[in-house]
């Protein structure tokens, strides 16, 4: 599953309440807050979360709190910065890295 702004943040979601749905989830500059995300049901789903680092709309510290946030509850996402990206330039940049990165996953067995 891939969203970027509000879709990022439907990502995170949609990862969060259906994780057996999914290979791995990648979240481009979502608006989401850490505090009281239920990080511990996205345990075993591979995460990419993306930002530009010129992005005005959703500032940068947002995916870098999640990131920090998921670490701290053992998870181990891949945090892609991309250098002079915008909120509206960050997709189509991130996009072949995204698809590269879905391609390395497979569903968890069992699910």
């Amino acid at each position: 599953i891939f969203g970027h702004s509000s879709g990022g943040a439907g990502t995170w979601y949609f990862a969060e309440k259906y994780p057996e749905k999914w290979a791995a989830a990648a979240m481009s500059a979502a608006a989401t807050g850490a505090d009281g995300f239920p990080f511990d049901r996205l345990k075993g789903l591979p995460l990419m979360v993306i930002h530009g680092d010129a992005d005005t709309e959703v500032p940068i510290g947002r995916s870098q709190a999640m990131v920090k946030a998921a670490k701290e509850h053992g998870l181990d996402p891949t945090f892609l910065v991309l250098p002079g990206a915008t909120h509206i330039t960050a997709p189509g940049i991130a996009e072949p890295k995204v698809f590269d990165f879905f391609e390395h996953q497979r569903r968890r067995p069992n699910l």
